[in-house]
């Protein structure tokens, strides 16, 4: 009668795969582009949102050293390999 199994992905597991495809998402964008995707692409291209909540992922990337960028510069996120 309980054959069925629930998949539970936890909080901390959706943060990290979504952080994953935004990763993805950048170094996609770039590679096809030749410049980094601004904000607005990233939410676009993600289906998140808003641009906050991009930049939200993309500090948490920025804070484990995957990216980087300079403040208050247009496209200047870099992927750090």
């Amino acid at each position: 009668m309980n054959d069925i199994k629930e998949y539970y992905v936890s909080r901390e597991d959706r943060i990290l795969e979504t952080e994953r495809e935004i990763y993805d998402l950048i170094v996609n964008f770039m590679e096809a582009n030749r410049y980094a995707p601004s904000s607005k692409e990233l939410k676009t291209l993600s289906g998140l949102g808003s641009t906050s909540t991009v930049h939200s992922y993309l500090k948490r990337l920025r804070e484990k050293g995957l990216i980087d960028w300079i403040d208050k510069r247009p496209r200047s996120l870099r992927v750090i390999k």
